[in-house]
């Protein structure tokens, strides 16, 4: 054995029992040491359990991580095959984009044309709208001028039609009055023989009465009392209708019955019933005599 091996040896000899000395004075003064023991076994074997159920917690981990990377695997295929799906899509929606631009700036030209020649015929056209406004202006003077035209054929035509209205009224009245003034002259031609006839005797005046021949028409009765009836007929003085003069009331060929006038009017006269054969109405004829 070497020197220097022995040296170690008695060295480390030494140290023992300096290590066993402290260890034994340690443990002199260390009181219950097998309790610390227990208690420190027991968190060993706690930390134990503890490690054991986290490394089998991080064992689980790991198989839930590795599946959700195959599923995340999966998803990536599938996304992988979608996106060479969507690139080739994209590739056909770039050609396409392509031929469309092509005919954009085909159809940018046909518009570039088309604007020019819109921008011609708007020129036109506005030209021919102030020509139309011209027109429809001068066309609303010439309807507003034939309004008033047709306003005033239609006065025109108003006033004719008042005015022939008028003269034909004006010539019936004439013709009534020319048939009136005929009568009337007869009449008194009539009336002037007679009166020569008469003379001065009033005894002859019932006489000539009965032979002037006025008829008329019966246009009321109204009855007065028992016995008296008076009745209103359509002839008067100017008829040549006279107080006391008789009248025979007939219906058609029926005899009715007489008055005699008490009344005498312009146009109307008023008799009494003299003898009543039937039941005289409105409307009965009358005629002189009896």
């Amino acid at each position: 054995m070497s020197p220097l091996t022995k040296a170690f040896v008695v060295l480390t000899t030494l140290l023992s029992i300096v290590m066993v000395s402290m260890t034994v004075a340690h443990v002199a003064r260390t009181e219950d040491y097998r309790a610390k023991y227990e208690v420190i076994k027991g968190d060993r074997d706690e930390a134990v359990k503890r490690a054991a159920a986290a490394e089998a917690a991080e064992a689980i981990r790991q198989a839930e991580n590795q599946e959700e990377q195959s599923a995340i695997a999966r998803v990536t295929s599938d996304v992988e095959g979608q996106l060479a799906a969507l690139q080739g899509q994209i590739r056909s929606k770039d050609e396409s984009i392509a031929s469309l631009q092509v005919n954009l700036a085909r159809a940018t030209s046909a518009q570039d044309a088309i604007t020019k020649t819109l921008a011609a015929a708007t020129t036109r056209i506005d030209s021919q709208n102030d020509q139309i406004t011209t027109l429809i202006s001068d066309l609303a003077e010439v309807s507003r001028q034939k309004g008033e035209a047709e306003q005033a054929l239609v006065n025109a035509i108003a006033a004719r039609n008042r005015y022939e209205s008028e003269v034909r009224l004006l010539n019936q009245r004439l013709r009534a009055l020319e048939t009136a003034n005929i009568e009337l002259q007869q009449r008194n031609d009539q009336y002037a023989a007679y009166i020569r006839e008469i003379g001065d005797n009033p005894a002859d005046v019932e006489d000539a009465a009965n032979r002037i021949r006025i008829a008329g028409s019966v246009t009321n009765v109204d009855q007065i009392g028992e016995g008296l009836t008076l009745v209103e007929v359509n002839v008067g003085t100017r008829d040549g209708v006279q107080a006391g003069m008789p009248f025979t009331v007939y219906r058609g060929d029926q005899y009715l019955g007489t008055i005699r006038i008490t009344t005498v009017d312009t146009d109307k006269a008023v008799g009494e019933v003299t003898l009543n054969h039937a039941t005289i109405r409105a409307t009965d004829s009358v005629k002189t005599g009896e």
